[in-house]
This record gives C-alpha cells, structure tokens and sequence, in this order.
C-alpha cells in the first residue's frame, strides 16, 4: 500500500475555525478518487451560528446586566435624563451621571445620531454611552438617527477596544419609531459585527421578540 492510498483513507479530517463569526466544517474522505463528503448537518450548523453569534437580546433590566464594560442609554443632546431608561439608569447609579451628562452636553453640544460618554456613577461598568436620539428631551427622532447612533456606537467601541456593550431599544418610546423596524436595524447595523458583543437588553418583550425573530 504506498503512501497515496494510506492519506486518501484517512476517516476525518477536522478543520477548527476561529471565532469571527466562521462555523466550524468536519470533512470527511470518501475513497480514492480523493472526493469529500461533507458530514456537519444543516442543524449543527444552525447550533455554531448560535453559539458564535455577537448580538444578544433578553428582557431585563439594562442596569443590572453582568459581564458588561459599557452600557447605553437613549440620550438628548442637553443632558437631562427625566424618564425612561433615562431615568432608570439615573436612579439606579446616582443623579452624578445626570450631573456629568448636562457638563458633556454644555461642552460639547451633540447632536442627534451623536454620542457622549459619562462615568457609570455606582454601577458597576467602565462608563455609560448616551446615544443621542433627540436633540431635546421628548423631542423628534427617526429611523435615519436610530441608524447613525448606533453606527457611532460600533465605531467607538472599535476605537476604544469596548468588547461588550448592553443597549435598550432606541426611538421606540416618546420617539414613538415602529419596534419591528428599529429592531430591523438592529440586527442590520450590529448583527455583523465580530470583534464586539452587542446585548441588547429592555423591559419590552415585544421589541426582544422582533430582534430575535430577525437574526
């Protein structure tokens, strides 16, 4: 037996790929005419898709995620945070992120599709991005801002090394935006994003529910 029929005999070759979003493949050697089968079923790759996804979505509380450097908030571009996730993230870490976000705002003057970055106050994150959806609170908003905030959201995290970042659901509350369309672009500007978790986190089920449903 030479050499040539030993290697073409060989029951499986494994090939393991990274985890930048590439499914694993399993070979096998089918005879010695050197044709591969491929042996990984559609399901299996479905369970690596999974597994190597890089967006999340679940129903909680944005403020008590764990295993996050950063978290989002739905922002104006002045400062004050009076309701919402706002307002959740205020009270859960202190009126000293409300304080540090009016100084921001001063200094800088964002825009909507901006962001800005404050301290966490007493959560335990590295700092809280705002995303400006609304130039003033209960102000107007649009699918084309939603759109640019969290571009910019990539974009900075790439910029500054963020790994993981939670968000709630943008333009969907007083901007009143369609949920199943802002969770459409959700999935469009975030889901293709290897080197950064996104985890998108809100008390609205429904709005989860059309994030999951699109991935």
């Amino acid at each position: 037996m030479n050499r040539r029929t030993d290697t073409t005999k060989q029951a499986l070759v494994t090939e393991l790929l990274s985890l930048s979003g590439t499914v694993t493949l399993l070979y096998a050697a089918k005879d010695e005419q050197h044709n591969h089968a491929i042996v990984l079923g559609e399901f299996l790759c479905n369970i690596a898709k999974e597994g190597f996804r890089m967006i999340r979505a679940m129903v909680g509380d944005l403020t008590k995620v764990e295993g996050i450097e950063y978290i989002c908030n739905a922002a104006n571009g002045i400062g004050p945070m009076g309701g919402g996730v706002a307002a959740a993230i205020r009270r859960a870490g202190g009126r000293v992120i409300e304080e540090e976000a009016i100084r921001v705002c001063q200094a800088q003057d964002p825009k909507p599709g901006d962001l800005y970055v404050t301290g966490a106050g007493s959560l335990p994150f590295r700092g809280v991005i705002h995303l400006v959806t609304m130039k003033q609170p209960a102000g107007a908003t649009s699918y084309d801002i939603v759109r640019a905030c969290l571009e910019r959201l990539v974009a900075y995290c790439r910029e500054h090394g963020i790994k993981k970042a939670a968000l709630p659901a943008l333009g969907t509350g007083v901007g009143r935006l369609d949920k199943e369309n802002v969770a459409r672009l959700f999935v469009e500007v975030l889901g293709p994003v290897e080197d950064v978790e996104f985890v998108v986190v809100d008390i609205d089920q429904a709005f989860i529910d059309f994030v999951q449903q699109r991935q």
